[in-house]
């Protein structure tokens, strides 16, 4: 698994993890993203800075307001640099529509640890390869 880590940053140093969220390549070219979590204090971007989306390269898409959409958008970004083809998540039921709202179709629901989610897949036409910041890769 690759983490994908969101650090806050005060006065140009780290201060603590805003977000994360994790890939894993499961079979080869599929890709799953697991563990999509975002401080509270951190779930509104564009009440703590405007300049928030210059500063980290993400798409005008996403309008600079939520972490977990510039999270998902680098998680799915990598993979399909890392040779993604397909790009799945189990989804909290809750949180569906604003997968789908970022491009990601329902492939269906299940039950996981007694909690609804949706199974979903990304329309990797919205989120072209990463460019740079690439994990390297061990053999074997």
């Amino acid at each position: 698994m690759i983490p994908i880590v969101s650090l806050s940053l005060v006065m140009g140093m780290e201060d603590e993890v805003a977000g994360v969220v994790r890939i894993d390549e499961q079979q080869a070219g599929v890709w799953w993203g697991s563990r999509l979590a975002v401080r509270r204090n951190y779930r509104n971007l564009r009440r703590l800075s405007r300049s928030v989306p210059v500063r980290n390269r993400q798409p005008g898409i996403y309008g600079g307001r939520s972490l977990g959409a510039g999270l998902i958008y680098k998680a799915v970004s990598t993979a399909q640099a890392l040779g993604c083809h397909t790009f799945l998540a189990h989804v909290q039921h809750p949180n569906a529509a604003f997968f789908e709202r970022l491009h990601w179709k329902p492939l269906g629901q299940v039950e996981l640890y007694g909690v609804t989610h949706v199974k979903m897949e990304a329309d990797l036409d919205f989120y072209p390869p990463a460019e740079h910041d690439l994990p390297t890769r061990k053999a074997g």
